[in-house]
C-alpha cells in the first residue's frame, strides 16, 4: 500500500492522471479510500468519486458506501445520496437500524419520495425478520399499538434468561413499555412484570436493583388504574416465589417495596 500511495501521489504531482488511475485499479477495497483522498487532495474530486463508484458497482463495503453517500451530499446530489443510503440499509444486515431509517427518511422527504421509500424499507425489515427495528420504527412514528403487537409476537416462555421477548428484542421491550405507559397501562404492566422475572432470574444485586425500578413502575400503574388490590396480590406472590433470595429482599426494602 505504501508503494501505491507513493507512486500515485508522485504521478499526480507530475500531471499523469491516467497512469495514476491505472495504478489505483490494483489497490484493494480496504485501502482504496486512501487513494480517493489523494486524488481529492490533488484536485481530482470527480475522479475520486468515479473510482469509488466503480468499486461499489461490484462490491458493497460499508465504508465505501458511507464515503460515497457523504460525497454525494456535499456535492449537492441528494438523489445519489438517497440511493446509496437505501443500498447500505438493505445490503448489510447490521446497517438496518433506526438511525439509518431516520437518515433515509430525511433524504427522501427532501425529494418528496418518502412514501415510496418507506414502503421499500419496511418490506426489507419485515422480510429480514428484524423485529427489533420494526418495533423501533413503530415507536418512532407514534404507532404504539403496532409496537405492542410486534413485541407480543416475539414473546418467549421457555427460557427467561434470554429475555422475555427474545435476545434480539431485549432492550426494545423496555422502550415499548415506557412509550405505552400513558395509554396502555395493562399491557405495560405485563411487559414490566416479564422483565422483573428476567432480572431476578439473572441474579446479583445489580439486576435486583433494576427489577425494583420496574416494580416501582408497576405499582404506579396499578394505582393509576385503581387496582391497588391487584398490586398487593402480585407483590405478595413475587415475595413468596423468591423467598430464598435475601439480597432481593434487601433491595426491595431499600426501594420501599
Amino acid at each position: 500500500m505504501e508503494r501505491y500511495h507513493y507512486v500515485i501521489d508522485r504521478l499526480l504531482k507530475l500531471g499523469r492522471l491516467d497512469e495514476a488511475l491505472a495504478e489505483a485499479k490494483h489497490v484493494e477495497n480496504y485501502d482504496i479510500l486512501e487513494i480517493a483522498d489523494i486524488l481529492s487532495e490533488h484536485g481530482y474530486e470527480d475522479q475520486a468519486v468515479q473510482l469509488i463508484e466503480e468499486r461499489v458497482e461490484q462490491h458493497s463495503p460499508t465504508d465505501l458506501l458511507h464515503w460515497l453517500q457523504e460525497r454525494y451530499q456535499s456535492r449537492g446530489n441528494p438523489e445519489g445520496a438517497l440511493e446509496i443510503a437505501k443500498r447500505t440499509f438493505t445490503a448489510h444486515f447490521f446497517e438496518a437500524t433506526i438511525e439509518r431509517y431516520r437518515e433515509i427518511r430525511q433524504l427522501a422527504q427532501q425529494l418528496d419520495r418518502w412514501d415510496e421509500v418507506r414502503s421499500e424499507l419496511l418490506t426489507y425489515v419485515n422480510q429480514s425478520r428484524k423485529t427489533d427495528v420494526e418495533i423501533e420504527i413503530a415507536l418512532d412514528e407514534g404507532h404504539i399499538n403496532l409496537a405492542l403487537e410486534l413485541l407480543k409476537a416475539g414473546k418467549q416462555t421457555k427460557d427467561p434468561r434470554s429475555g422475555p421477548y427474545g435476545s434480539t428484542n431485549l432492550n426494545v421491550g423496555i422502550e415499548v413499555a415506557k412509550a405505552a405507559e400513558e395509554n396502555y397501562p395493562r399491557e405495560t404492566i405485563e411487559i414490566y412484570q416479564r422483565y422483573v422475572d428476567m432480572r431476578i432470574e439473572w441474579r446479583d444485586r445489580g439486576n435486583y436493583q433494576v427489577a425494583c425500578q420496574y416494580l416501582l413502575s408497576i405499582r404506579k400503574l396499578y394505582q393509576k388504574i385503581g387496582k391497588s388490590n391487584e398490586w398487593t396480590t402480585y407483590i405478595a406472590d413475587l415475595r413468596e416465589r423468591n423467598a430464598r433470595l435475601p439480597a432481593l429482599k434487601d433491595e426491595m426494602a431499600k426501594a420501599k417495596l
